[in-house]
This record gives structure tokens, C-alpha cells and sequence, in this order.
């Protein structure tokens, strides 16, 4: 072959590669065209965040809804609504969960006799109204979130509060035949004068898929768990109350009542509720991304994540019927070119293949469920830095504080777990961390042992959709789930390819070139408090209680798999409240290890000695707030610094990313701090510079000198404050150190932050930082919270005092 043939063949070779790159580049473009222009979503982001005549950001479009994203927009909703708007065809979606308690006494969305009702559709989207008040029957005898309703409400849970009236309910008093409440529950207690019930009380429309927990009192006539007196209910579901009462006129589909919490299915709603037999089409776009309602040991709430089963395959069909001829006739030309040249060129067809699986492989962990990150992060830790691996549930994420194992005691731990995670995603979770992992201690969480089945796991793409592609991946996969879904589960896409819409910042995180991830540790803060009434003594159940053969299994091969590879094993069961229903399991599992000399805490037994009161327990009913997790977690760390060999890594570069994580930990949590005495505890409890406004305050209140007292017992010494009738300071360290206690008098003073000026204007009401606005002075005591660590003001505040107790009201 003369050079010129051999130049000839070259030439065409990279002619080959270029146009099929170009095909490929074309064809993945087009996807993605298609992706984002997909019909089978519900919502589209806005990208303006503009703000209407009304006062919401959106349109009021299906589409492009209005947004209700905090205290006052849901005000502002009520006060159009009650001034005569009816948003009759307008759609409104709740962004964040609200909290109500700064209001002492909710006026309900829509008027009795008034005319002045809502018509459209609200969509809570799986997001709460918590601390939602009513007292008193003066003014609205329909008492609820909504007095009547014309529309519709979805996806929306009433997470706490006290709802008192002539007729009171949860979601609404009053509706007529066109209304609708679907997908809701209520935790909140009702007190009726005349009638109450759960959900509502006179409605005429339809409620479906309801739940209701919460306590209903009724002075007059028998109160209900969902409504007293006429309603269109179906697969609706109380605890201790009947569905309805004993005078009720409506009809009932498939609903049921709870005596006790025990009795709870909590496989029943993914089986048998929502499922197309039982007519869920006509309550539920089927395309909707909705928020089920589940059933998570002994208390209820709405699974953010979760996609029925025939919805993601409509998707998927739907999807690939329009746009699956387009793939086909792109790969059947890159055929095409490849036979008619007769011998591809070798690198073009691997830097084609590469190009396809590279675009893939960012397309789809772009995509991944935000639930991954425990997961995910995982990978971008530094090399073998984990010296405590901690794997399990959410009992992991939540119970256990891998920021007061740092901050305390110097430990490296990570959270390596997921939602409900059985014992066997635990063990592949185990082999998957091993990989790259050389952990001085591995401590397994077996808390989750009553909800899941053998068979099938309920959320399995919760589980291992983290993991990176490999055979351990296949394997979980194999074990958690039927057949029919292993492929959608390996490749991930075809589960979540609809994700897109709800895109952020924080899903571009997980890059080789975006190290975010090594900041995090697993764990998080939670805050609130729920309504446990009593806790019975472990040590008083001793029952016996054998796990599942699968479970058992997967728990004998995490002790054999730690045995072989000679890497100390502690098992843990974290608190639980519900000790009736999982302590005789705890005590089977403790029988079990001690055949293996493996050691076991079991949490339950060491209340006392922990110090948990009930208060310590979060607003689930489950799991424990960050207070109590902060004391399991002391307990925990003591056990593993007496026990093991580990080091103090405080201080040493390598470990930094630990310290980041805790300071982001403590930033992140002092913003939801809605108790004035937890607010001051967590200021002292790390070296912050605060900036405190004294704003019109009523001295001579007893509520203002029990302020002072409680901060003194928070660590705090307030007495400055008494100084002058208005005025402004700067401590810095509280409760550490007040030499640099700062007072400045007249209308306005002045600052240094790490060498950015803050202005506080007492007679402009207004304070600057660095130039800009940061916010309005308003009456009461107003906290700037500065860390000097990341140089940043981290939250604003005011605590002020209302007939009804303190209010922290971040701003």
C-alpha cells in the first residue's frame, strides 16, 4: 500500500470519528432539548422571581403557580382571599414548610356567609403548616386552616398546633360539593364546641387519602377522626377516633380506624392505597409528582422522594414513545456510517463510546435524588481519613452527631447511611466503604428491623442509588428490590430523568472539579419537638422478639465480614420512643451478638443515664431532635475514646474538612431555632461575635426580666441592657469572655467585623453591613449572629414577648 493509500485511510478514519462525534454530540443535545421541554412534568422553575401585582411570585398557572413560601405569603393569600379574591382556575404551591407560631391566633382562609371562599388549587407540595393556632369562637365559627372551601388542597400536612371553635377541623371547616382535600394529614389538637373532627367538620366535597393523629375534642356532639358530619371519604385513616361519627351523612370507601399505634401497616399505603384499582387516577394527575403520605414506625408523614411505581413507568413510556424513534434513527445512522466505511476507526469508536458514557455519567449524577448525599459525598472524602465509619438508617443521620464526635473528641466519623435502611443495604453500604476505606472502628446501626419487608424493599433507589456503578452495586440492587426494576435501578435515569425541575446549586456539587461534598459528614440537625406523652422503660419489656431470616442473615455477615477483615465492630440500636413495638427485637438482637462477642449499646437502656427527656424527641416521634442526639452522641464518643485506639485530629490540616462540617453544622441549625432558650444555649455553646439592638422594649414586663433571667441561665449576663431605654452592643464570645463588651449610646454606632463596618441606626431603624442593607431594626431584642470562622453573619433575629410566650422570629 503506497503512502498515499495509507494517508487516504487515515484521513477517512478521522473523517469517521469526527462525523460520528458530531452525531453523537447532536443527538445528545437533542435529548437534552427534549428532556427539558418534557410534557410529563408538573412544574417548570421560574427563572425571573418576579413578583406580581398580588403579591406572589408565579402566574397562577398550573405551570407556573403562585409560590407560598413563608409566613407572609400565606398571610397575604388569606387577607386576598378574605377581601373577596377567589383565584377561581389559579394554582398556588407551597415551597417550604411554615411556621405559625408568631401568630396567636389564625384567621381562617375564607369567611363563613361572606362569599369570600377560595376556589383554586393549593398544593402543599409535602410541606407542613406547624404551630397553627385558634383560639376562641369569637368572630369565625368555622375554624381551620381554611373556615370554608371552594377549591382544593393537596399535599399538605397540619404538623402541630391547637385549632379551638364553634366547628373546628384541621384543613378546613366548611367546603361545598366542588371541594377537595387529598393526600393531607393532621397533627395538630382540635377542640369543638359544637363539632369537630380531624380533617374537617361539615364538608360536602371529596377528602381522600387522609390521615389524621391528632387529638379531637368535641364539648357538644361525638367528634371524628376525619369529619363528623357529611363527606365524600375515601382511603382515609385515624388513629384512636372513628373515621366519622356516629351521626355521619355521608359516604365511606375503604378508611379505617386505629386503636393503638401498634396496629399501624406501615407497608399498607405503598400496597394497597395508592394504586390504580382503587380509582387513584381520578384523585391524582397521574403525572403529578405528588408527595405520598407514609407511615414511618408510630407517626405519619410525607415521603418528598417518593414516585408511585405506574407513575415513573407512564413517565418512562411517555418519554420514550415520542422521543425513542428520534435515539433509534440516530444509532441506526451511526451503524450505518460505521458498515459503510467497512473498519472503524478504533479511537474514534472509543472516544465515541467515552463522549456517550462521560455525558451519561454527569447527566445522571446531576439527576440523582438529593437523599444520595450520604452516599455520594462519601467518595470525595480524604483517603482513609474515616477513622470511625458509622452505617445504618436515618437513626445514623440523625441520632448520631458526627459534629459532637469532632468537635468533642477529635473523632473522624461519617455517616454512611440512608432512609429505613435494612440490614442487608447496611452490609453492601459495609463493602462498598471498605473499598477505599480504613476505618479504626465501624460502628452498624440494627434499629430498623420491624418496617421493611424480606422481599422487597420499599425504596430501593433510595438506598443504592448512590452507589457508583459496580458489581457490590448490582448485588444491593439484586437484594432489595424485584427483578423488573434492577435495570432502572442500575442505570438510575430512567427513575429520576424528570428531576430537572427541581434543579438548584446544590446538584452540582457532586463533580471531580467541586470538592463541596468533602464538607460533609452525613449527619444533620434537626429541630422541633414532638408530642410524646410517655416512655415506657426498656428494661420493663422483656419479650423476645426474632427478626426477619433476612435480616439475621445480613447481620451475621456484617459481624463475619468485620471478623475477617479484623475491624473492631460495635452495634448500636439508637433511642427509639415506640419501645413497645421494637424493644423485644433490640432484646432477640442482643441474645444474638453475644454468640459473637461483638459489642452492643442498646440506647434504650441508658435513659438516665443519657439524660433524654421527652423534649429531646423531634416532632416525627422517631428520632430524636439535635439536644438528644447531642447526648447520645456524647455517650458515643466517650465509649469509642475509652475502647479503641484513635486518634485527637483536631488541628492537623489533613482533617480540616471536619472543621468546616462543624461550623456549618452549628451555622445551618441557628437559623431554625424557634425557642428563645435553645437560641441563647447555642450561641454560647460556640465562640460567636453578637451584635445586640435594644428597640422600644417594654422594661417594666415581667416577661422582659424573665428574658434577662433565662439568658443568665443560658450562660449569658444581660444586665447591660438595662443601661439605657434603647441602644446597641457587641459581645464578643458569649458566655466565655466579656472583656470586649462594647456600649455605644446614641441613635447610631458603628462597628468592625473583620474589617467590614456595620452601621446601626436606632433612628433610621435600619442596619448595614459592608455597605449593604442587612435588615430592619424592629421592637424587641435584636440578635446579629456573626462567625468568625467563615466571616459570615449567619442569622438575624428578634426575640420579643406576646401575651402567649417569647417569640424568636429570624428575619
Amino acid at each position: 500500500m503506497t503512502n498515499k493509500d495509507e494517508g487516504h485511510k487515515t484521513g477517512n478514519n478521522w473523517k469517521l470519528f469526527l462525523l460520528t462525534a458530531v452525531l453523537i454530540f447532536i443527538v445528545l443535545i437533542v435529548v437534552i432539548i427534549l428532556i427539558i421541554t418534557n410534557p410529563y412534568k408538573t412544574y417548570r422553575n421560574r427563572t425571573t422571581g418576579e413578583i406580581g401585582e398580588n403579591g406572589f411570585v408565579g402566574t397562577g398557572t398550573e405551570i407556573d403557580p403562585y409560590l407560598i413560601s413563608n409566613v407572609d405569603d400565606l398571610c397575604n393569600f388569606r387577607d386576598l382571599v378574605n377581601s373577596g379574591t377567589k383565584f377561581s382556575g389559579n394554582y398556588f404551591l407551597q415551597t417550604e414548610s411554615i411556621d405559625l407560631s408568631g401568630i396567636d391566633n389564625w384567621e381562617p382562609i375564607g369567611i363563613a356567609g361572606s362569599d369570600n371562599y377560595f376556589y383554586g388549587s393549593y398544593n402543599g407540595d409535602g410541606h407542613t403548616i406547624n404551630n397553627l393556632t385558634i383560639t376562641g369562637t369569637d368572630g369565625y365559627a368555622y375554624n381551620g386552616l381554611f373556615g370554608e372551601l371552594y377549591g382544593e388542597v393537596r399535599n399538605l400536612g397540619i404538623e402541630s398546633g391547637y385549632i379551638e371553635g364553634m366547628c373546628a377541623g384541621s384543613i378546613a371547616s366548611h367546603g361545598s360539593s366542588t371541594s377537595a382535600i387529598i393526600n393531607c394529614y393532621n397533627k395538630a389538637t382540635i377542640h369543638g364546641v359544637a363539632w369537630a373532627g380531624g380533617m374537617v367538620v361539615a364538608f360536602q366535597g371529596r377528602v381522600s387519602y387522609c390521615w389524621n393523629l391528632g387529638e379531637v375534642i368535641c364539648d357538644t356532639n361525638p367528634a371524628a377522626g376525619i369529619s363528623p358530619n357529611n363527606a365524600l371519604i375515601k382511603n382515609c385513616f385515624s388513629y384512636q377516633l372513628p373515621v366519622v361519627s356516629d351521626i355521619f351523612s355521608g359516604s365511606v370507601t375503604a378508611s379505617e380506624q386505629f386503636l393503638s399505634l401498634d396496629e399501624i401497616d406501615i407497608t399498607k399505603l405503598w400496597e394497597l392505597q395508592y394504586n390504580e384499582e382503587l380509582g387513584i387516577a381520578s384523585d391524582l394527575d397521574p403525572t403529578e409528582r405528588v408527595r405520598f403520605i407514609v407511615t414511618t414506625e408510630d407517626t405519619i408523614s410525607f415521603d418528598r422522594n417518593y414516585i408511585p411505581s405506574y407513575v415513573v413507568k407512564k413517565n418512562i413510556e411517555g418519554f420514550f414513545a415520542d422521543y425513542g424513534a428520534i435515539l433509534l434513527l440516530a444509532i441506526a445512522a451511526l451503524v450505518l456510517i460505521i458498515i459503510a466505511n467497512h473498519k472503524p476507526a478504533a479511537l474514534g469508536t472509543v472516544l465515541t463510546l467515552a463522549l456517550i458514557c462521560g455525558s451519561y455519567s454527569i447527566l445522571n449524577d446531576t439527576l440523582r435524588l438529593k437523599e444520595f448525599t450520604a452516599v455520594t459525598d462519601f467518595y470525595v472524602q480524604p483517603e482513609n481519613s474515616i477513622d470511625v465509619l458509622l452505617i445504618g438508617s436515618s437513626m445514623v443521620g440523625v441520632n448520631q452527631s458526627c459534629e459532637v464526635l469532632w468537635k468533642d473528641y477529635g473523632i473522624s466519623g461519617y455517616a454512611f447511611s440512608s432512609g429505613s435502611q435494612p440490614f442487608w443495604i447496611s452490609y453492601y453500604f459495609l463493602n462498598e466503604a471498605l473499598k477505599t476505606c480504613d476505618p479504626k472502628v465501624v460502628v452498624i446501626d440494627v434499629s430498623v428491623v420491624t418496617n421493611l419487608s424480606d422481599t422487597v424493599l420499599k425504596w430501593p433507589y433510595l438506598s443504592v442509588g448512590g452507589l457508583k456503578f459496580s458489581l457490590n452495586k448490582l448485588e444491593a440492587i439484586q437484594a432489595s428490590a424485584q427483578q423488573e426494576s434492577w435495570m432502572d435501578l442500575l442505570l438510575g435515569f430512567p427513575i429520576y430523568h424528570t428531576r430537572y425541575s427541581e434543579l438548584d446549586d446544590t446538584d452540582f456539587e457532586s463533580y471531580p472539579w467541586n470538592q463541596q461534598g468533602i464538607n460533609y459528614k452525613g449527619s444533620t440537625n434537626v429541630y422541633g419537638t414532638g408530642n410524646v406523652k410517655d416512655l415506657i422503660p426498656a428494661a420493663d419489656i422483656e419479650t423476645v422478639q426474632a427478626i426477619s431470616e433476612k435480616h439475621e442473615e445480613f447481620l451475621v455477615k456484617i459481624i463475619e465480614e468485620c471478623n475477617t477483615k479484623d475491624i473492631p465492630l460495635v452495634l448500636v440500636t439508637s433511642f427509639k420512643p415506640n419501645r413497645k413495638l421494637y424493644q423485644p427485637h433490640f432484646n432477640y438482637i442482643a441474645e444474638l451478638v453475644s454468640e459473637y462477642d461483638v459489642p452492643f449499646i442498646d440506647f434504650n437502656h441508658l435513659d438516665e443515664e443519657l439524660g433524654i427527656e421527652l423534649n429531646d424527641i423531634w416532632t416525627d416521634n422517631n428520632h430524636l431532635n439535635i439536644k438528644g442526639a447531642r447526648k447520645q452522641s456524647e455517650y458515643l464518643g466517650q465509649y469509642l475514646k475509652e475502647n479503641y485506639d484513635l486518634f485527637d485530629h483536631r488541628g492537623d490540616p489533613y482533617y480540616s474538612s471536619w472543621d468546616v462540617f462543624s461550623v456549618n453544622q452549628q451555622n445551618m441549625y441557628i437559623p431554625i431555632i424557634t425557642d428563645r432558650s435553645d437560641y441563647l444555649k447555642e450561641l454560647v455553646r460556640d465562640d460567636r461575635t453578637v451584635v445586640i439592638i435594644k428597640q422600644s422594649v417594654d422594661t417594666s414586663n415581667p416577661a422582659y426580666e424573665a428574658f434577662l433571667q433565662d439568658a443568665v441561665v443560658c450562660g449569658f449576663d444581660m444586665s447591660f441592657l438595662n443601661s439605657m431605654a434603647n441602644g446597641c452592643w457587641i459581645v464578643e464570645h458569649p458566655g466565655i469572655s466579656y472583656a470586649n463588651i462594647g456600649l455605644v449610646s446614641g441613635q447610631r454606632a458603628s462597628f468592625q467585623l473583620d474589617d467590614e463596618e456595620i452601621i446601626v441606626d436606632l433612628s433610621g431603624q435600619t442596619i448595614t453591613y459592608a455597605g449593604e442593607s442587612l435588615t430592619t431594626i424592629k421592637n424587641g431584642i435584636t440578635f446579629i449572629v456573626y462567625d468568625p470562622n467563615t466571616e459570615q453573619i449567619i442569622d438575624k433575629c428578634v426575640i420579643y414577648e406576646t401575651p402567649s410566650g417569647s417569640v424568636v422570629s429570624h428575619v
